[in-house]
């Protein structure tokens, strides 16, 4: 799905979201339904439990990390709190692993979202994920960026 990384997944606007007959929407859809498995299921009871009132509204960044507790921290240390008059809202889909960038990712000092993956399944199964949560918690825009800090979250204007 994704040229390369850092990619613009998703752009719509309250006043023109997709509805059905539009491609968008199906494309949308399509990507939602996929996502349904034990591990996404799992990972997404947990987050809802955790973060019970969520709202995406504006631009989610997703972030797929794997082990990523050495970068993690400076990577969402350089996320603005807004884009563009857009508020930035982060979500870090943690592709199961056993060190501590959960930990680090639920910081309150960085004010991100964790999304819990009990079974590492790849960068792709992570990405999709964090699409079904940001989609499903009204994400107007969606943007990815590297755990390790390949790509700087500060040019999310740039980017869109």
């Amino acid at each position: 799905m994704l040229e390369h990384d850092a990619a613009l997944v998703a752009g719509t606007n309250k006043t023109s979201a997709p509805g059905p007959g539009d491609e968008r929407f199906a494309n949308l859809a399509r990507l939602v339904r996929y996502a349904r498995d034990p591990v996404d299921e799992e990972a997404i009871e947990e987050f809802h439990g955790r973060y019970p009132k969520v709202d995406f509204s504006g631009i989610c960044l997703v972030i797929p990390a794997y082990e990523e507790e050495r970068s993690i921290g400076k990577v969402l240390s350089s996320v603005p709190e807004t884009a563009l008059g857009l508020r930035v809202s982060t979500l870090v889909v943690v592709d199961g692993g056993h060190d501590q960038t959960a930990a680090i990712a639920r910081n309150p000092e960085f004010g991100a979202y964790a999304c819990i993956c009990s079974t590492n399944r790849g960068q792709g199964a992570a990405l999709r994920l964090g699409y079904r949560l940001a989609i499903e918690h009204g994400a107007d825009y969606i943007v990815t960026v590297d755990a390790d800090g390949q790509w700087d979250a500060s040019q999310i204007e740039r980017l869109l």
